[in-house]
């Protein structure tokens, strides 16, 4: 195989696997509407967020007493999620 080829090859490789790559980064955020959420709501969220980006953070005395922290971190999680 003549290094012409090869050199065809390797740039059509890479442009294939660039092709299937996400430009806009790694993740794709849906905007959150946190205005007028509670305090505990928007901490929530945050801390959802962080996990689903692999820093697992979740005050669980706050998740499991607190409906507007627990509501807002599933919401986080499933906003920031890597689909």
């Amino acid at each position: 195989m003549s290094n012409i080829t090869k050199v065809i090859l390797l740039l059509s490789s890479c442009f294939f696997f660039l092709a299937c790559t996400n430009s806009n980064g790694p993740h794709q955020y849906r905007s959150m509407n946190l205005n007028n959420k509670s305090k505990s709501y928007v901490k929530g969220a945050n801390d959802g967020c962080s996990t689903a980006e692999g820093h697992y953070v979740k005050n669980h005395s706050a998740f499991n007493n607190n409906s507007d922290y627990n509501e807002g971190w599933w919401a986080g999680r499933r906003n920031c999620e890597n689909n």
